[in-house]
């Protein structure tokens, strides 16, 4: 059943309660749709978004240039699912081999992640994501294979990119699902020194509301999931544990728009989006291969290209060679004839990179002094770039760009990084590491099963729990982790 408000629901007992309703919230929900388990998803906000529930979002930020906390999250139903794009892509192998100082970052590996994707594409409508490869080999940006860099795709599912219509499916009457929303979780009580009892949630009335369970999942995004822990921390030292961890390492995309590239006439085989069936389609991009032993050198990075082509009166800019001056700099028009071919030009591309960080300390999300209306404090995220990852960005281009001149792709230009950090928002979404998965609780907060140390029946879904990013953005992987959990607790027998 769904509910509008926590005061109409018909019990206040379930056995699993899930805090979220978005990508995490709904694949953990689907999974346990066939089960006899009861099941409560709390939604904070309403059906559709509003200007009451997105406020508690707001916070502060310092460091880098990065967007409003508030801006590329939502919370209604559905979650961020509501703003995102809806394409997918796995990590890669290269992410789960990272070390720090010689430890392996990730605690589990990327084969036993890998049947939790497929079962994640089955869920979002994907299907088997690696299945697509063959039918890519023509529609990649680049028509050969070139060495050093790996070409792959985006797929999404334009049928069902908003994860909130699914939900009429779930929550029927004979479902072991109920939905609620209006329902923020602002507390827990402990039955003992280690064990969750209730969840205490609020709706916009200021009405409090006590829901018993067996067992607790945090899956409300990387920023709020870290925001809620953080603040029962405060008040409960059954999170010491997780204290000299919880918050730090915050890394989202580093966003770059800096640097071109001038093609050799005909290199660039396509960018543009295109149809696998009649509801899934395909965007093409690429990234630098590298192996473990090169991580001090590069960081993993997805690259786009967008072409910079005006059309006037049907005709391209080439055709007019008194335009270019407005859209090229004489160096790219010099460089545009010096690769011609038979009078036939190349292109200019700019690029559309998002980095992935090593992770860091002093990147970090904290609690700030102002408090929302249900006397939880704020946060403020500080968002840190260090120098090292800032010459892994400038070493990561020029590699590129080695490979696109010995290729005969075309020549790179790397723009002014450091300019470029300094004066524009390179953060914005894609919230991840503040909540690290870890073998102990010296060097994370929830273990690989995502449960929190010192817990016994609290479970954190969410990119938060990410050890490192990736060049990928986080939902894909969140979606098989929700799986891949959902299955761990499944297995399990429930005691009454």
């Amino acid at each position: 059943m769904k509910y509008s408000d926590p005061k109409y629901l018909h019990r206040l007992t379930y056995d699993i309660v899930i805090i979220g309703s978005g990508a995490a919230g709904m694949a953990l929900a689907d999974s346990f749709y066939k089960s006899k388990k009861r099941i409560l998803i709390l939604e904070a906000g309403f059906e559709d978004w509003r200007e009451q529930s997105q406020t508690i979002y707001t916070g502060t930020t310092s460091g880098y240039g990065h967007s409003e906390i508030d801006k590329d999250r939502t919370r209604q139903l559905g979650g961020s699912t509501n703003c995102w794009g809806g394409s997918c892509v796995p990590f890669d192998p290269i992410d789960f081999e990272l070390t720090e100082n010689g430890r392996n970052l990730w605690p589990i590996s990327y084969q036993e992640l890998m049947p939790h994707y497929i079962t994640a594409g089955n869920f979002y409508g994907i299907g088997d994501y690696f299945s697509f490869k063959h039918n890519m080999l023509a529609h990649y940006i680049f028509s050969d294979n070139i060495p050093g860099v790996a070409q792959k795709y985006w797929l999404a599912n334009n049928k069902n990119k908003l994860f909130k219509d699914v939900y009429p499916n779930l929550t029927g009457n004979r479902s072991n699902i109920d939905l609620c929303l209006q329902a923020n979780a602002i507390d827990i009580d402990f039955e003992n020194s280690s064990s969750i009892k209730s969840v205490i949630v609020e709706n916009y009335n200021q009405t409090k509301f006590s829901i018993k369970t067996k067992k607790v999942i945090l899956a409300c995004g990387g920023l709020e999931s870290t925001r809620l822990l953080l603040n029962w921390a405060e008040n409960h030292s059954q999170f010491s544990k997780i204290l000299e961890n919880l918050g730090l390492y915050y890394s989202p995309h580093i966003d770059i728009r800096s640097g071109s590239l001038v093609s050799f006439p005909g290199a660039i085989n396509n960018i543009d989006s295109l149809d696998l069936t009649k509801d899934i389609s395909a965007l093409p991009f690429f990234n630098l291969s590298f192996k473990k032993s090169d991580q001090d050198k590069y960081l993993n990075s997805q690259w786009s290209l967008r072409a910079r082509k005006y059309g006037i009166r049907g005709r391209r800019f080439w055709l007019w060679p008194e335009q270019l001056v407005e859209n090229y700099s004489k160096q790219e028009i010099a460089l545009m004839n010096y690769l011609a071919k038979e009078n036939q030009l190349g292109e200019v591309f700019d690029f559309i990179v998002a980095f992935d960080q090593t992770p860091s300390s002093k990147s970090r999300v904290t609690l700030g002094v102002k408090k929302d209306r249900f006397n939880l404090k704020k946060i403020n995220l500080h968002f840190h770039i260090s120098d090292d990852d800032i010459g892994k960005i400038k070493n990561t281009y020029r590699e590129i760009g080695r490979i696109f001149g010995q290729n005969k792709i075309g020549r790179l230009s790397l723009g002014e990084i450091d300019n470029y950090l300094s004066h524009n928002q390179v953060g914005a979404h894609h919230h991840t590491g503040t909540i690290r998965m870890a073998d102990s609780a010296k060097y994370g907060c929830v273990d690989r099963n995502l449960k929190i140390f010192g817990v016994d029946n609290l479970w954190v879904c969410s990119s938060a729990v990410f050890p490192s990013p990736s060049q990928a953005n986080p939902t894909f992987t969140i979606m098989a982790l929700a799986k891949r959990l959902a299955e761990n607790i499944d297995n399990e027998k429930l005691h009454y």
